[in-house]
């Protein structure tokens, strides 16, 4: 709601004049362009980002902040451009990722394969039915505010299920840790919700673990969408 809305806009503006933010929308996602299967792979994502930095963060230094598939991203630009960090990048929040055996450890990720394995119309029916308590469950925590959770859920579905069919490929074989060596360089932040269903807390633990110095932030009671609660 409007409300929440002035709540989130109120947070980036306590940062103006502080620092340059740039928000970026993965390609397929809000107002990028859309793509295919061919080109929706983490090295895609990865060379998006290295194209926003060139474009609007020449000079540094940079604190790259990446949430779920974001962090997925700076972990591959770590991975493929490991000379950025360090100096040019100086700080990255990993928040509510994992650099690997998702699939194994995430419920809601093998109940999402079932789903785009049976088909998209399916995958549609089943996003759109009661769509707010499926949210709730698998995107929030026990004690999420309805507003911030009825937002995620406007947001959420104006993606269409195409856009997790294209990514879906990515998370059965994730193996980012080639990454962390580079990002260890840098003042680092994992950031988690204890209740996290979609990437569990026990995959930022693993990358805190061997991400050398750095922090690991649990926040008590929240889920994936962590940053809104």
């Amino acid at each position: 709601d409007d409300l929440t809305l002035r709540r989130l806009k109120k947070r980036r503006l306590a940062l103006r004049d502080h620092v340059r933010m740039v928000f970026v929308d993965q390609r397929t996602h809000g107002r990028s362009g859309r793509s295919g299967a061919h080109n929706s792979s983490l090295a895609d994502l990865a060379d998006d980002l290295h194209r926003v930095l060139d474009t609007h963060a020449e000079q540094g230094p940079v604190v790259l902040v990446g949430h779920s598939m974001g962090g997925m991203a700076v972990m591959k630009l770590a991975d493929t451009y490991p000379e950025l960090f360090g100096e040019r990048i100086t700080g990255v929040v990993l928040m509510s990722t994992s650099a690997g055996k998702l699939m194994k450890r995430s419920p809601a990720l093998r109940f999402v394969s079932g789903l785009i394995k049976a088909a998209t119309p399916v995958l549609d029916w089943g996003r759109e039915f009661n769509s707010y308590s499926v949210i709730r469950r698998w995107a929030f925590g026990p004690h999420a505010d309805p507003a911030i959770v009825d937002m995620a859920n406007e947001m959420i579905l104006r993606a269409p299920s195409s856009v997790v069919v294209t990514f879906y490929p990515n998370f059965v074989e994730l193996d980012l840790g080639e990454g962390l060596a580079a990002i260890a360089r840098c003042r680092t932040s994992v950031v988690c919700g204890t209740k996290d269903v979609m990437t569990p807390f026990a995959h930022s633990r693993w990358l805190a673990a061997h991400v050398p110095g750095a922090e690991l932030v649990p926040v008590n009671d929240a889920g994936h969408m962590v940053m809104l609660e």
